[in-house]
């Protein structure tokens, strides 16, 4: 997808931000929005991953978490133009590749396996979502390298060096990226306390809640109290901190345990308001 660049509007760059952000979390976290498919609400979560192309980097915290920027030098652009010019010879060894990895593909699944044991008892000292994606990268270019060797492209003590050295720099990336996660740790305790925020806004009845789940509706009010928790919902709450992106409120309950998580998302669904999704906050961590 493309292109992040520093935009001259404060508010043009902040919501590509959070588009980007947005994004990224319904890849990362296997889910989807509602959207339509001809006539019809398609709510199948993605099976694929995302690919940005930007000027600068961002995301700190749990997003920095789901994203490896990799900052790229000037490509040398002979080279970069003879491949253009000869389209045929990318898109025909990934052909090749593709036909490969099928005739294989249970021996390529049993290694798959073992890999990602290893990688499960293995202590990286970052982020588990960043240790995915060295396991993910580091397969796949292992695989990738197996093949080009079997066709003879490279040889088998050249792929081990290659591989050697691709796993080097994934692991600098990581590492580069884990600082970013562990910084957005440090301005989330610096920040303002949302918890207790949101709790004087409770005890001194900010929030508009419906009685019960069952006569809940978004033009009337904020939330309800249901299962012993403040529900609300992601556009009242967003309503109170308007200067503030809505996934720092959201990290910063999560570093406070102050949340509850749904199965698929952070927001749960309450079957007696129709489906709808909210943010559960037990009523023991704001009375």
């Amino acid at each position: 997808m493309d292109d992040l660049f520093p935009a001259d509007s404060v508010q043009i760059r902040g919501k590509q931000e959070e588009t980007l952000s947005e994004i990224t979390r319904y890849i990362a976290d296997g889910v989807e929005p509602a959207r339509m498919r001809g006539k019809t609400v398609s709510l199948d979560p993605p099976t694929c991953g995302v690919m940005f192309i930007g000027e600068y980097i961002v995301g700190t915290g749990s997003d920095a978490a789901r994203l490896l920027p990799v900052e790229h030098t000037q490509p040398d652009s002979e080279k970069l133009k003879w491949f253009q010019d000869h389209p045929l010879l990318v898109s025909t060894f990934y052909r090749g590749f593709i036909q490969w990895y099928i005739t294989h593909y249970f021996e390529i699944r049993e290694l798959l396996t073992e890999w990602l044991d290893i990688y499960r008892h293995t202590s990286f000292g970052v982020h588990d979502r960043l240790r995915e994606t060295h396991y993910f990268l580091g397969t796949a270019y292992a695989i990738l390298l197996q093949y080009a060797s079997e066709l003879g492209v490279v040889s088998e003590q050249d792929a081990q060096k290659m591989y050697g050295s691709f796993c080097d720099l994934l692991t600098d990336l990581v590492e580069d990226q884990q600082q970013r996660v562990d910084q957005g740790k440090l301005n989330v305790r610096a920040d303002i306390d949302y918890l207790a925020a949101i709790r004087t806004l409770y005890k001194n009845g900010k929030f508009r809640l419906a009685d019960n789940a069952k006569i809940f509706d978004d033009d009337s009010y904020d939330g309800v109290l249901h299962n012993g928790c403040l529900c609300l919902r992601k556009n009242r709450l967003s309503g109170f901190f308007p200067n503030v992106a809505l996934d720092r409120v959201i990290d910063s309950l999560e570093s406070q345990n102050a949340i509850e998580r749904g199965s698929d998302k952070i927001e749960k669904q309450i079957a007696a308001t129709g489906g709808k999704r909210f943010y559960f906050i037990p009523l023991i961590s704001i009375q």
